[in-house]
């Protein structure tokens, strides 16, 4: 079974060839696309088709980021992906998964149990130094994160919202790729867990197991349901 795995909603970009049988990938691209994403995404589409030694007919699933993040970069990913999907006349299933879920899901699975309360929190850049985040409790971490959940705020203000966890004894889970900015911030706070720092979260096998489990409970899989989700404008308070 293999899926072709796009995810442009942030930066860095990623593009990959999955085979979820075996559950490795066949092929990746991650770079970064900055507003270049229009014109870099369909080549790129080729190049890991290419190297994977596949084309599209052979896919068995089209797994794309449908947000939040950039404008271009959630707009041009699902463009490419419906595009693809409605080339094919339907017969491969698309299916888009948030953001918040692909870093979520494998800081999860990643990071150490330890006894006593937690909480998830996912961040994601949404640049000028501003980010996007929102907690979860981790008897829920495949609940899908809305713009309601969600807070738009500045750096510092992110530091601040992982600080409360270790202070109220809590054991954080911070879910975000790493960044030199956000270590710099969280550099010496104590009692936070950060998967992200040592392992990329985003990658396309994740993208695509997500999209695969999403369909195996009956999701929607025709180009229409797939519908963007951009950064909030809603600030941090």
């Amino acid at each position: 079974m293999l899926a072709l795995a796009i995810d442009t909603a942030i930066e860095p970009a990623v593009v990959g060839v999955v085979d979820l049988a075996s559950e490795k990938t066949r092929s990746e691209r991650i770079w970064d696309g900055g507003r270049r994403h229009t014109r870099e995404l369909a080549p790129t589409v080729r190049e890991v088709l290419s190297e994977a030694d596949t084309d599209l007919e052979v896919l068995s699933l089209i797994a794309v980021a449908r947000g939040p993040g950039s404008y271009t970069g959630v707009r041009t990913g699902i463009s490419v992906a419906k595009g693809i999907a409605l080339a094919l006349g339907g017969s491969v299933p698309l299916c888009g998964v948030a953001t918040t879920s692909i870093l979520l899901h494998k800081a999860y699975a990643a990071a150490p149990r330890k006894p006593g309360p937690m909480r998830l929190l996912a961040a994601l850049p949404a640049g000028r130094n501003r980010w996007i985040w929102g907690w979860l409790n981790p008897d829920e971490p495949w609940r899908e994160l809305g713009t309601p959940d969600l807070v738009n705020g500045s750096l510092d203000q992110l530091v601040q919202a992982a600080s409360r966890g270790p202070a109220m004894d809590w054991q954080s889970w911070l879910c975000a790729d790493r960044d030199a900015d956000l270590e710099h911030g969280l550099a010496g706070l104590p009692g936070l867990c950060w998967p992200g720092r040592k392992e990329r979260l985003r990658t396309s096998l994740t993208l695509a197991r997500l999209a695969r489990d999403r369909l195996a409970t009956s999701e929607r899989s025709d180009p229409e349901s797939v519908v963007p989700v951009y950064f909030s404008s809603a600030e941090a308070v």
